[in-house]
């Protein structure tokens, strides 16, 4: 299955309109109906999809919640760490994400709202980790979960085929930071061409998460089991709400609503090409 890719001109050159939408429910709600546990083995299925996870309790995921900046102590007993997630559609497709979690440890909220998504980020020792928020028994969390895990892949590709694997971590710290404008210094936040680099880059990182996520569920669209119009509703409102939020302290209007405009059409094309 040929993988996607857009040339690097089409960031700089494509532009779409953007409007703010709802994600579908088709998305945030869950595949079946269940409660979680301590630890254990959840296996759900509807007319469509099958979902299997399994999942623990561990102190491990409170920690990671914690790196994560998104924390907050009142949910220290409803982090999970997630060990396997398997997804399979009734015409045969299969995806399964136990080795990539296997790779990078990866804590998720057991009581989310659809607004909820997730963080990708390296530990003091520069051990990668992802904090899901979104419901990981929807589409709209596994959704998230992929593109988390697009961002880590991509990095590990880098460090694998760079030349200088401390360089490519500080590009992924650099990524991290453009999301808190209190981790630049003085001279990063009075340079313009360091903030047009953040743009650009936020913008690429961004566009590639999305082709790997969307490379992965490309099955699942072609065989209609997943809504290739939910999927886009749900990707506009990240590029609109979202990136939007996150870009508002550091970045000045112009280059976040260029990044928003190039990045909804990207993805408005990678769709286009499943």
């Amino acid at each position: 299955m040929k993988p996607f890719s857009i040339s690097p001109e089409y960031y700089y050159n494509h532009h779409e309109d953007i409007q703010k939408r709802e994600i579908p429910e088709s998305l945030t709600e869950r595949i079946g109906s269940t409660e979680f546990d301590a630890e254990g083995k959840i296996e759900l299925k509807n007319s469509i999809l099958d979902l299997s996870i399994v999942y623990g309790k561990e102190l491990e995921a409170v920690n990671l919640a914690k790196g994560s900046e998104i924390y907050k102590k009142e949910d220290d007993d409803n982090w999970r760490m997630l060990h396997e997630l398997k997804l399979n559609d009734c015409k045969g497709n299969e995806l399964d994400l136990s080795p990539y979690l296997d790779k990078y440890r990866t804590a998720f909220l057991i009581k989310t709202n659809k607004k909820n998504g997730g963080r990708f980020f390296f530990d003091d020792s520069y051990q990668p980790a992802i904090t899901v928020r979104a419901d990981v028994l929807s589409m709209n969390g596994i959704i998230t979960l992929l593109h988390e895990i697009g961002h880590l892949e991509l990095i590990n590709k880098q460090v694998k085929t760079g030349p200088d694997k401390n360089y490519y971590y500080s590009r992924a710290v650099s990524y991290i930071k453009t999301f808190n404008k209190k981790l630049f210094t003085k001279e990063e936040r009075e340079n313009p061409d360091f903030l047009e680099y953040i743009a650009s880059y936020v913008l690429q990182t961004e566009r590639d998460a999305w082709a790997f996520c969307l490379n992965k569920l490309r099955p699942f669209i072609r065989a209609g089991s997943i809504n290739k119009e939910d999927i886009l509703v749900m990707a506009h409102d990240w590029a609109l709400q979202s990136y939007n939020d996150r870009l508002n302290s550091t970045l000045n209007p112009s280059l976040i609503e260029s990044i928003k405009m190039k990045l909804v059409g990207s993805i408005n094309t990678l769709l286009n090409r499943t």
